[in-house]
């Protein structure tokens, strides 16, 4: 198979084959697509098949500091040239390589004392909107592009009556924007405190987003209410809720299913990765949070935030 010319095709996409990622990490593909190829031609290389273009990812991954950088340049590549998937043997075993170098690093499960405490500090800190973002996140097992992407019309509070009765819950909807394979998915919040958070954010919400931070902006507010509580040790991050949904819920029902089914993944070893964590270190969790326990008993500590009729 020889690549025309001796050079990779520069990226060329249709509308629908740009349809397959999401426009920012398309723009990190067509970023890191371009700094290989500008390597490549500065290098004077040239491609006659792609058994050197294997070789030639397997020479510029020695220039590159991270797995990280190394496995979007080697997803770019095969998304702007698909011919090439299957055939870069040498650069997938550098990827497997550095990964066992660097360690798997799983998420730490934030468990129900934490979360609470991180709320708390949010409050004090003065985003209250974020605070009950993250106790939305926990009570509805979200994902964090799903928290920080919901919009006033994406729920429906108990007492909309859409239907007879009515409903005790809050229902989230995200339609398919939440998901790769674009699969429509709904979710159902029953704890109490998480209900009266999204109460907060709906009837006070003055713009399109419900919780109007970035995914930076988190990450960083998270980790200073980390510090702020003393327990940045634990190295929670914005996945780190959802995390503990799973957990809390699968210590107490010790029902896998129910646990995949709750948390929408569709293959069970997505599912596992989170459940083994959460056998690995639900002990030392524990511990830790039996001083923060109080803010689960009397969730009113967290602050006179969700006010709501």
């Amino acid at each position: 198979m020889v690549i025309a010319g001796g050079r990779l095709p520069k990226p060329r996409l249709t509308a629908k084959l740009a349809k397959r990622v999401q426009p920012s990490t398309l723009q990190r593909y067509r970023q890191a697509y371009v700094s290989f190829m500008s390597w490549i031609v500065a290098s004077n290389i040239l491609l006659p098949s792609l058994v050197f273009l294997d070789y030639a990812l397997l020479e510029y991954s020695e220039l590159l500091d991270s797995r990280s950088d190394f496995s979007l340049i080697l997803s770019a590549v095969v998304f702007f040239f698909p011919r090439a998937r299957g055939h870069l043997a040498y650069a997938s075993q550098v990827s497997k390589g550095w990964m066992l170098m660097s360690g798997v690093k799983h998420t730490v499960p934030m468990i129900r004392a934490f979360v609470c405490a991180v709320a708390q500090a949010l409050c004090l800190a003065g985003h209250p909107r974020l605070a009950a973002g993250v106790i939305g996140q926990y009570g509805g097992w979200l994902r964090p592009s799903e928290m920080l992407g919901l919009r006033r019309s994406d729920i429906v509070l108990p007492g909309m009556h859409l239907y007879e009765g009515g409903s005790l819950y809050v229902v989230l909807g995200f339609g398919a924007r939440s998901t790769k394979v674009k699969r429509e998915q709904s979710v159902e919040v029953t704890w109490g405190l998480a209900i009266a958070a999204f109460r907060f954010l709906y009837r006070t919400c003055t713009g399109n987003l419900l919780v109007p931070y970035s995914y930076q902006q988190y990450y960083t507010l998270l980790a200073a209410a980390c510090g702020a509580q003393g327990f940045q040790d634990l190295d929670f991050t914005p996945h780190s809720p959802r995390a503990g949904a799973a957990t809390d819920f699968y210590i107490e029902s010790r029902d896998f299913k129910r646990t995949q089914d709750r948390g929408r993944w569709m293959a069970e070893t997505s599912a596992r990765i989170y459940l083994d964590r959460a056998r690995a270190v639900a002990g030392s969790l524990a511990q830790r949070a039996a001083i923060y326990n109080f803010l689960v008993s009397r969730p009113e500590r967290i602050g006179n935030i969700f006010l709501f009729a």
